[in-house]
């Protein structure tokens, strides 16, 4: 025997539920899909962010001090014998004449700088570097000889003793002796003679002074 089933049809209103239902689930999938994809901590944007920032970190420069030949005392100190300078005027050339110790008649062209003061005085290193000289002359005293990395060398005679040893590296300002009297600056009282030398030619501290130490 055949058997008939009866087949129930829908009402319209519960189709329309059934298709509003299923357009919900759509949308609101969708949202979620898209809500996830913005969220998304390694998006390509992210990333541009993140290397240009690294790119503006490597681009920064750290400024490096730049060093200046500074005068070797703190005082306001007097010149009483100037460098030989062809450059200067007579006035000032006549100046830079000075006696040979122990020879009442002659005479030489200085090749440093005498700086007198009323009193005894801190002498200070004028570049930082490191001590390759320290002795005592027979004419110039007791001498330091400092040389900068730039291979500028400072020396500092007549002093009256000495704060550093030969190899002690130094800062500019750091007081390395006081000042004194040697036999060739004898008469002038506490002074200090300081010459300037590089590549063996003595030059012109007066001329020196503020002037970068590498490029000198």
């Amino acid at each position: 025997m055949n058997k008939k089933y009866k087949v129930n049809k829908w009402p319209l209103e519960a189709k329309a539920g059934l298709l509003l239902t299923l357009t919900a689930a759509v949308v609101v999938g969708g949202t979620l899909i898209f809500s996830n994809r913005s969220t998304n901590p390694t998006s390509s944007s992210s990333l541009d962010v993140n290397q240009n920032s690294n790119n503006q970190s490597s681009d920064i420069v750290v400024n490096e001090t730049i060093e200046v030949l500074v005068k070797p005392f703190t005082v306001e100190a007097e010149i009483t014998h100037y460098f030989y300078d062809m450059s200067d005027d007579l006035e000032t050339r006549t100046k830079a004449i000075v006696q040979v110790p122990n020879k009442t008649s002659t005479y030489m062209k200085s090749v440093g700088v005498d700086y007198c003061y009323d009193k005894q005085f801190d002498v200070v290193a004028a570049t930082s570097g490191v001590v390759v000289e320290r002795t005592n002359d027979s004419v110039y005293g007791n001498l330091l000889c400092i040389e900068h990395e730039s291979g500028l060398r400072t020396i500092y005679s007549s002093l009256d003793s000495f704060n550093v040893s030969k190899g002690d590296s130094v800062e500019q300002g750091e007081v390395i002796g006081k000042s004194g009297e040697s036999l060739f600056t004898s008469g002038l009282g506490s002074s200090l003679h300081f010459e300037l030398m590089k590549d063996n030619e003595y030059l012109n501290p007066e001329k020196s002074y503020t002037l970068e130490i590498t490029k000198i």
